[in-house]
């Protein structure tokens, strides 16, 4: 925290011991208190937006803490992400967050780096601030006069997870823009979170998610040939009878998944029709599927992160399974195929401390 809290003001040098309190406030709490009306909130958020100079070339992220950040409204000027997906944004991070003992030991922090010469306010004076907010630790505040005229500030308070991925809402918004229908395809590493930004994509355009691990090879058809073929452990023949042809007709359909710890199919699964389809999974990109799709996006990581959420996820069996058969199989699907090279976009999974 204290060297958050030093990089944003060396950004932002005109920063008052006020707007370091909202600083520290927001990275604690999020924006949950600002989400009443988001009827209301999204017309503020128009407003802004309008309001905004063009010319100005803000820092589109500030972070507050691994979770948290501040996203400019100068994004929207910068790229083709929608007014619509920002405020959903700010709407699914508006969720209770933090405590007031974990706002209280920020406040120590900011207090120290003062007593240590680090920012050039007097101690007492953030022991002055700290004895006001006593009363109502929640309560929220605006930004100081000073900092407002130098900086003008217009952003919103979002969860981390949807600044990492701002180019592929950006793709998304635009091809939403232009077609009636949208299927966007994530492949790549196993762990490297797939399945996440699926349900993170489904959150913002409320789209339909198909897994492919609902489409690997029933035991009949795991032959000694079919395993030797780059991407031969998916069921693509099934996936381009049950779903390729559905995607874009504006018509329900369903598909039934095969379950292959039970060996057996599971009841069908049934998509209502919306303008986004994401299917996720390794093999998504297979080049008898890949044509289907509007977008490709690749998921990368890194070994050591990788076998470390694996082992987490799975348990000490599965963790072997994955590292000695699965793991190479996906190596050989991707190199024979070039997935990583024939995608739209590619993302770098992280850790997060």
């Amino acid at each position: 925290m204290k060297a958050t809290i030093l990089k944003h003001y060396q950004t932002y040098p005109q920063a008052q011991l006020l707007d370091l309190f909202k600083f520290i406030h927001q990275s604690e709490f999020g924006p949950a208190h600002l989400i009443t009306d988001p009827k209301a909130n999204f017309t503020r958020l128009q407003q802004e937006y309008h309001q905004l100079d063009p010319a100005v070339k803000d820092n589109v992220i500030d972070v507050l803490q691994p979770q948290l950040c501040r996203l400019h409204l100068q994004v929207l000027n910068q790229s083709t992400l929608a007014l619509v997906t920002l405020q959903r944004f700010f709407e699914l991070s508006a969720t209770p967050k933090g405590s007031v003992a974990g706002y209280y030991e920020k406040i120590a922090v900011l207090k120290s780096l003062c007593r240590d010469g680090l920012l050039p306010f007097p101690e007492d004076a953030v022991e002055q601030f700290e004895a006001q907010i006593k009363a109502a630790p929640l309560a929220a505040f605006s930004h100081s006069e000073a900092y407002r005229l130098a900086y003008a500030p217009a952003y919103r308070v979002v969860e981390s997870r949807f600044c990492e991925f701002l180019s592929l809402f950006a793709r998304l918004d635009e091809l939403l823009q232009k077609q009636e229908f949208v299927v966007v395809a994530l492949d790549g590493d196993c762990a490297a979170g797939k399945t996440t930004l699926a349900k993170m994509l489904s959150e913002v355009y409320d789209g339909n998610v198909i897994h492919m691990d609902h489409f690997f090879l029933q035991p009949q058809q795991r032959t000694e040939a079919r395993l030797q073929m780059a991407g031969g452990n998916l069921d693509y023949e099934r996936f381009e009878g049950e779903v390729l042809g559905y995607l874009k007709t504006g018509k329900s359909f369903s598909y039934q998944p095969f379950n292959c710890q039970t060996q057996a199919f599971e009841a069908p699964i049934v998509l209502p029709v919306k303008k986004l389809t994401i299917v996720e999974g390794s093999y998504s990109h297979h080049p008898k599927l890949a044509q289907a799709y509007d977008l490709k996006v690749f998921l990368s990581i890194e070994q050591t992160l990788q076998l470390e959420r694996i082992l987490k996820r799975n348990g000490p069996v599965m963790y072997e399974k994955f590292k000695h058969v699965w793991i190479p199989l996906e190596a050989k699907y991707e190199q024979a195929f070039q997935i990583r090279q024939n995608s739209h976009l590619v993302f770098e999974s992280k850790r997060v401390d």
